[in-house]
């Protein structure tokens, strides 16, 4: 920030320390006025370098007065350093020298013999009949030349800022959503080359414009987590806690559309953690968040279940599973029969199944939420076969979520059955990638563009609910969120080109 008092550098040989304080008692009006603040050697502290006090304060300050005599101009370090300082620093536009004439000397070929010097007429102080009326003339000229840069910096400032609001309002106009796109970058960025901005100022003015977006996407967590909270302990909700999350939305500022994509996003998640139970003495698999899995719960989760809900996925998908017998679940919710793919055979699981634990991985967390690859690593330690393991994951689910897990491993084997036998080997190039950082800005970029900040969210969701998702899986899974049909689309095609 830059200082409201001009600083005032005095240049000066010790031999002449008697006449540099009386200038500085002369000087104390416009101290005491705030319009300058001065600086010389004598107040450098014990210990410390004196000569990178001198050259830090020489390089800031404002006025540098040379104070000039015989002494002055015959000492080294005044001469061959302060003065050529000095005076590379005025004809740089950085600041304004003074020469104060104090004894007669010859100085008019001097590097500053073209500048103004005080007192008046530049009659040396030791000269005048009375040296304080010399002191007076030369505080005069110091208040000129130090109201004058004061002018020039205000003006400076006024400048700075109209520039500083141009650079906001195409900043504005750019700004979508809370993101600025690759065009719009390029935009900004010539825009600041144009203003003579330096690129800290550029970023100090776009985090202001940011701000109020940051604040927003702040309190949709917000409202998230007090959603996420309740839900841990009430759902479905009473129509007193409805009324309760309207006054949350009211007081964070959240916008309705935004609300209902957060709420609809954690609904469905409670409801596929719950398995929509009829036996409510089964456990609940609540789909939420959680920052860890503690091993109580997990105890309690692969605690054998009670006799009547033992109903396996195995002898469903197996080829030799007998349909209909009224004892199965698929009975009570059966699922349209798939097109049979000519000469292939009916997918199960066995030992040389082609279903991997990634996979189920993957269909097990969009079940049941984050306790999947806790539940799924002790399963493994439990068996020796996929058929086994898939086996002993069903003991844990409720009936719905049986027949969901069951309908998910035969489309997926049918399908790679299918793509065996038929020779048919799709390689899109972002299939099997790992997604990165790059990847992942440009999704939340671009969706952040169609649907606004809860974009983030939603990204922050997948990722948690689908831990070994390819980058293409990503997109299918986002572009679904989208509920315009044309720009799902579009952003699928952008991502996936």
């Amino acid at each position: 920030m830059v200082s409201e008092s001009i600083e005032v550098f005095f240049s000066y040989s010790h031999k002449d320390e008697e006449l540099r304080d009386k200038l500085e008692e002369h000087l104390a009006s416009l101290k005491r006025e705030g319009v300058i603040k001065s600086w010389y050697d004598r107040q450098i502290e014990a210990g410390a370098e004196w000569a990178k006090q001198i050259d830090s304060h020489l390089a800031i300050s404002d006025i540098i007065l040379l104070l000039i005599s015989a002494s002055f101009i015959n000492s080294d370090y005044c001469w061959g350093i302060e003065l050529e300082q000095s005076m590379k620093r005025h004809e740089a536009g950085e600041a304004c020298v003074i020469p104060v004439i104090l004894r007669p000397v010859s100085w008019k070929n001097a590097p500053f013999g073209k500048l103004q010097a005080f007192p008046k007429d530049a009659k040396p102080v030791e000269t005048w009949n009375n040296p304080n009326e010399a002191f007076v003339s030369v505080t005069e000229g110091i208040r000129i030349a130090a109201e004058n840069l004061l002018k020039q910096r205000q003006q400076k400032l006024r400048q700075q800022e109209i520039l500083r609001t141009q650079y906001l309002k195409k900043v504005e106009e750019v700004l979508s959503h809370g993101r600025i796109s690759l065009l719009g970058r390029d935009t900004l960025e010539e825009h600041r080359k144009e203003l003579g901005l330096t690129p800290e100022e550029a970023s100090v003015i776009e985090n202001n414009a940011f701000e109020p977006y940051k604040r927003y996407e702040e309190n949709l967590n917000k409202y998230k987590q007090s959603l996420l909270n309740v839900i841990q302990h009430e759902y479905p909700l009473s129509d007193e806690t409805k009324n309760e999350l309207k006054l949350r939305q009211r007081d964070l500022g959240l916008k309705s559309e935004d609300i209902d994509r957060i709420e609809q996003l954690i609904f469905s998640q409670a409801e596929v953690g719950l398995g929509l139970q009829e036996d409510k003495t089964i456990p609940h698999l609540l789909t939420l968040p959680k920052p860890e899995t503690s091993d109580a719960t997990i105890a309690r989760l692969l605690a054998p279940p009670k006799p009547e809900i033992r109903n396996t996925i195995i002898a469903q998908i197996s080829p030799d599973s007998t349909q209909g017998s009224g004892n199965s679940t698929i009975d009570q919710a059966p699922t349209p029969p798939e097109q049979e793919v000519p000469g292939a055979t009916s997918p199960s699981l066995g030992p040389d199944s082609l279903l991997e634990q990634d996979v189920l991985l993957e269909i097990l967390a969009e079940i049941i939420g984050p306790i999947a690859p806790a539940l799924l690593q002790q399963a493994s330690a439990q068996t020796s076969s996929t058929k086994e393991l898939v086996e002993k994951l069903a003991l844990y689910l409720s009936p719905k979520q049986q027949i969901e897990l069951e309908k998910r491993i035969r489309a997926l084997l049918k399908k790679s059955v299918y793509q065996s036998q038929t020779r048919v080997y799709n390689s899109p190039t972002l299939t099997n990638q790992v997604i990165n950082a790059s990847f992942l800005d440009q999704c939340e970029q671009y969706l952040s563009d169609v649907i606004g900040p809860i974009a983030t969210l939603l990204i922050q969701d997948a990722l948690k609910f689908h831990p070994q998702i390819s980058p293409a899986k990503l997109v299918n899974v986002l572009a679904a969120k989208i509920p315009n049909p044309k720009k799902a689309d579009e952003f699928s095609r952008h991502l996936l080109k």
